[in-house]
């Protein structure tokens, strides 16, 4: 199996598979209390997106991979989220998130 890093900086990392065989679109968002070692190079990862995009959906990924790097590059946004304890918070969060201006 064809392995690639997949931490992106600032505690954050995304896994998907290498293909699109997702039959439904699904996006998972996990949040870590404790930074984790991520790979050999030493990595620390406390925020993980899993993805898992049909092949129909793909090309509509673009706003998510902004989202993301929105996420990446917001501190604030990235400590706010460490303080929810319920995922409705998360989605609250992520909600209010995508009316800011970029």
């Amino acid at each position: 199996m064809e392995r690639a890093p997949t931490a992106i900086g600032k505690k954050m990392a995304i896994l998907h598979p290498m293909k699109l065989i997702a039959n439904i679109s699904r996006v998972v968002f996990i949040t870590l209390k404790k930074p984790l070692k991520w790979d050999r190079d030493g990595h620390l990862v406390q925020f993980i997106f899993v993805l898992a995009i049909t092949r129909k959906d793909y090309l509509d990924t673009q706003k998510l991979f902004d989202f993301i790097l929105f996420i990446q590059e917001n501190r604030d946004l990235r400590h706010l989220l460490l303080k929810c304890g319920r995922p409705t918070e998360v989605m609250q969060i992520f909600r209010s998130s995508l009316f800011i201006e970029r």
